[in-house]
């Protein structure tokens, strides 16, 4: 059996999953950020794998996200100075919501996840760069 390798590129800036909010009336909604950019995701992989039926197995997911820097750090990189991005989104919330997006498209559901490969980077393109791997 041959494992399967699934990668896909997110364009766009980064966005972390928020928590539901609820309104005075009590009514839970989803915030518009998280509800678009998970529908970007969706789309993103419908377009790149329009027949793929979902991973049923464990898997291995690997985010590699990619921010722009500020001015100031921009020049900070030019001069050779090593940078981190600790800067929002956190790295755990776009994990979860990448991975929630692809539930029942990537892979069956998300708790399959079983190992994972995080980093964020600074880029001249803001982007995050997925690769799921079944695991046999």
């Amino acid at each position: 059996m041959r494992a399967f390798l699934i990668s896909l590129t997110i364009p766009g800036p980064p966005v972390g999953k928020q928590r539901a909010r609820v309104t005075r009336t009590g009514h839970a909604y989803t915030p518009a950020k998280t509800v678009n950019y998970e529908a970007l995701v969706k789309q993103t992989f419908a377009a790149k794998y329009p027949d793929f039926v979902p991973l049923s197995g464990p898997v291995r997911m690997g985010l590699w996200i990619l921010l722009m820097p500020s001015k100031e750090t921009a020049r900070k990189i030019k001069k050779g100075i090593k940078v981190y991005p600790t800067i929002k989104p956190d790295i755990d919330n776009v994990f979860k919501i990448i991975a929630d997006a692809l539930s029942g498209l990537a892979f069956v559901d998300d708790k399959q996840i079983v190992e994972s490969d995080l980093s964020k980077h600074y880029a001249d393109r803001p982007m995050v760069e997925v690769v799921i791997k079944e695991l046999t």
